[in-house]
């Protein structure tokens, strides 16, 4: 069924099927991997914006915290102004690296208990850095023991939830991280899995597609190849296969058009050299006849001939009679006049009798002649036919050879 639905479908528009199937699971693919590509690229970038960079600031700021809280008691121990000095300069860009920090993460897309935590966790820090202030104060005026009095009475234990603060919304962020790279991780491998089927799946296709456009197109070509074989040695019984619309079946309509006419044309030349044939035979049947009646004519010339110069010597004969009664009469002229008138008339009718019978024979010759000459035109007009016959002959041969050729059709 399927082969004779492509058999309605140009061979272009089969294979830009095949190509336009292919493009289309080719973007299939292409759009599939660009997503999981995309969801993955996305993915991992709020993973790195929104959990790994929170947990690098946080980190970095309970970093920052306890070096802070390091100066602070170092600050203690020390009388030196210029070591008070670089002191107090440190424990300033550490503070000012903690908000800077504290600014990102805020900034990020935080959840709500993220919020909550980042709340209490900026109050501890104000109510430790009042403490702290105090505590600079006295140890840069060399008051250390005040200044560590304050510090632990009004500034370890809010720097102590700030840092616990700090700590929870680092392992917080951390988590979130690991339950993103595993959702990615599952994302990824069921894209690929589905890429995967697709592609097998496309590659699959395509390929049945392909032999089956291949057998399409290739199977009707073979037959028409070994039709137009059979065709070349004469067989005129090939019949050429012209069903569907594509270029092979048009190919082969227009062939079985052309068999069909060399088929009319062979019979056309078979029964013409059957019609040459017996009007040849009849011909030559009639020349037969033609030459059989003028050897007839001339043997009835001939014999006219012959009976005419026979009356020619009996008139001869009857003149020489005549001759002889006129001398007999000359003789005996002298016994009667009129006997003598009568014999001189018969003399002249004589006389012309024979003239008559001369003029005569001489005609019946030329009749002869004539008759003679008209068989020699006939004989060499039998020899005309016969030749006829025999290229006639030739051609009944050719009209049998045809005949059969006819017959295989």
């Amino acid at each position: 069924m399927s082969m004779h639905v492509l058999r309605n479908f140009s061979t272009r528009a089969k294979v830009l099927f095949l190509v336009i199937l292919c493009a289309l699971f080719l973007a299939a693919v292409a759009t599939v991997g660009y997503r999981t590509n995309r969801g993955t690229s996305l993915a991992l970038d709020d993973t790195y914006r929104n959990m790994l960079l929170p947990v690098l600031w946080l980190n970095d700021t309970r970093s920052q915290t306890r070096a802070v809280e390091s100066d602070l008691y170092a600050l203690m121990l020390t009388t030196d102004p210029e070591e008070n000095k670089r002191l107090v300069a440190d424990i300033g860009r550490r503070r000012e690296q903690n908000n800077k920090n504290l600014e990102n993460y805020e900034a990020a897309d935080l959840e709500d208990v993220e919020k909550e935590h980042l709340a209490k966790a900026k109050n501890n820090l104000e109510a430790s850095r009042g403490a702290l202030k105090t505590s600079l104060e006295l140890a840069v005026a060399n008051r250390n023991a005040e200044a560590y009095e304050e510090f632990q009475r009004n500034g370890k234990k809010p720097l102590e939830d700030f840092m616990n603060e700090i700590r929870w919304l680092a392992e917080f962020n951390a988590q979130l991280a690991e339950k993103k790279n595993e959702e990615a991780t599952e994302a990824a491998d069921r894209a690929e899995m589905f890429l995967l089927l697709l592609s097998l799946t496309a590659v699959v296709l395509a390929v049945l597609l392909g032999m089956l456009v291949a057998r399409a197109v290739a199977r009707p070509l073979g037959d028409l190849v070994r039709g137009v074989d059979r065709f070349a040695e004469g067989d005129l019984t090939v019949r050429f296969d012209a069903q569907g619309k594509d270029e092979v079946a048009q190919m082969g309509a227009a062939l079985e058009r052309m068999a069909l006419r060399l088929r009319e044309s062979m019979g056309r030349i078979a029964e013409a050299s059957r019609t040459l044939d017996s009007q040849s035979q009849t011909f030559a049947a009639s020349v037969d006849e033609a030459g059989s009646g003028v050897r007839d004519a001339e043997a009835g010339a001939k014999a006219l001939s012959g009976q005419m110069e026979t009356l020619a010597a009996a008139a001869e004969e009857i003149n020489a009679s005549v001759e002889e009664v006129a001398a007999g009469a000359q003789t005996t002229a002298h016994k009667s006049t009129e006997i003598a008138e009568d014999v001189d008339g018969a003399r002249s009718a004589g006389s012309d009798g024979v003239t008559a019978v001369r003029h005569a024979v001489a005609s019946i010759r030329e009749v002869a002649r004539e008759a003679q000459e008209s068989a020699s035109f006939v004989k060499a007009l039998g020899d005309r036919a016969r030749q006829i016959q025999g290229f006639v002959s030739q051609i009944g041969g050719i009209a049998d050879q045809t005949n059969l050729l006819a017959l295989n059709a």
